[in-house]
């Protein structure tokens, strides 16, 4: 399933004031097929990470974004956030950077990485199978059905977001 961005235009307001704006994103359009794979390189504050998060419509309320984000055709710009869910994690998804800002303190790892699934649906049961089987791939087995993302390392925790990217088996 391809995303393409067409002319994607993105404006963060820094004051509360509509024309006091800084551009993050200034007329961005690229198609990235099924399977084709995509590094985005750029200096701090270049736009990057906005670009990833527009891809899951999931800027801050302060952005404003023109132009179009296609998920399969799909333009998720104007999606309600029950439309947004049924494609985000199933067709696309994201290893953020900063575990920190994703994982959840106060919930143990196997429950963070099942938890894609059983909002799409699936029994816990079935949602916690899958997770070890992933958890058991990524090799992140000691202690992950008692453990926080607090009480393993830096490393397992980027592989738990992984695990939470990859789970749903995204387009």
């Amino acid at each position: 399933m391809p995303l393409q961005f067409k002319n994607l235009n993105v404006q963060y307001g820094i004051s509360g004031s509509p024309d006091d704006r800084i551009t993050a994103l200034d007329n961005i359009s690229i198609k990235i097929n099924e399977g084709e794979c995509v590094s985005v390189v750029g200096e701090s504050g270049s736009g990057k990470s906005t670009l990833a998060l527009a891809s899951m419509k999931l800027l801050s309320p302060n952005a404003v974004m023109a132009g179009q984000v296609l998920v399969g055709g799909t333009d998720i710009s104007g999606l309600s956030d029950s439309e947004i869910e049924t494609i985000r994690w199933n067709e696309i998804a994201i290893v953020f950077q900063n575990y920190g800002d994703v994982l959840n303190p106060v919930h143990r790892i196997i429950d963070q990485v099942a938890e894609p699934l059983i909002k799409n649906g699936e029994s816990r049961s079935t949602a916690r199978d899958r997770s070890e089987r992933m958890l058991d791939y990524l090799k992140i087995k000691e202690g992950r059905d008692v453990l926080y993302p607090h009480q393993i390392s830096a490393g397992e925790r980027q592989r738990v977001l992984m695990a939470m990217a990859l789970i749903t088996d995204p387009g």
